[in-house]
């Protein structure tokens, strides 16, 4: 193996090291984004909310599975696995590259999912303590109020809560005080920008995939 060659094995077994702690990351995210949600998952059984966050897990998940595998080949010089590591990075780009145009295209659906289920369950809050509750503890952990605003706590007779509060002793006597965004905005704009993130990510992952294929295949071809 020429002097070039071994820079490249060197090169893509680093790559492999840190490819591997990225998908150590998209777990840790993905997890922690998963159970910032769950107040809302509690309310809102729709798969779509979440979907984002178990695709990162998953992507965390292959990609560190993929980076173990490229790691083996560099150091064994097996041709067999750089090939496999190589085809297995262009399929996960084609994946991500799928999954971020499908998210593009169907934000306004997620949007209509979310407001829809926070709807339904707000129609059950006067009969469900449960229901009830699990506002209560996601308008106070989100700083938000009902499912579009404390109107419509007004529209159905039902009393503001404390949890709809900024300051629970001035509540009462000023009503400015409660959250003025509803719950559907906050979680739409929370996963907005975690689609955002997640796109730039996904970008910057796509040109480290394509990186890693040349290298391999590069390395690959000097392999017998």
């Amino acid at each position: 193996m020429s002097c070039g060659d071994g820079c490249i094995k060197f090169l893509l077994f680093t790559f492999n090291f840190i490819f591997s702690l990225i998908g150590l990351a998209l777990i840790v995210v993905g997890s922690l984004l998963l159970s910032n949600i769950s107040s809302f998952q509690d309310l809102v059984q729709d798969a779509s909310l979440r979907a984002p966050q178990i695709f990162i897990i998953v992507v965390g998940v292959v990609i560190f599975f993929i980076a173990s595998l490229g790691c083996c080949g560099a150091v064994r010089e097996s041709r067999c696995m750089l090939i496999t590591f190589a085809v297995l990075l262009l399929a996960i780009f084609i994946v991500q590259l799928g999954v971020g145009i499908y998210a593009l295209t169907h934000k306004e659906q997620f949007t209509t999912a979310v407001n829809k289920g926070l709807e339904t369950e707000f129609g059950r809050l006067k009969y469900n303590p449960n229901i009830r509750r699990l506002f209560e503890v996601m308008e106070t952990e989100w700083e938000c109020c009902g499912v579009k605003g404390k109107s419509d706590y007004l529209e159905s007779l039902y009393p503001v809560p404390e949890s709809c509060c900024r300051d629970k002793n001035k509540c009462i006597t000023r009503p400015l005080d409660y959250w003025p965004r509803g719950c559907a905005e906050v979680l739409t704009n929370f996963t907005g920008k975690a689609g955002d993130i997640l796109g730039g990510v996904a970008i910057a992952l796509s040109v480290i995939e394509i990186i890693g294929a040349i290298f391999a295949l590069r390395l690959a071809s000097h392999v017998r």
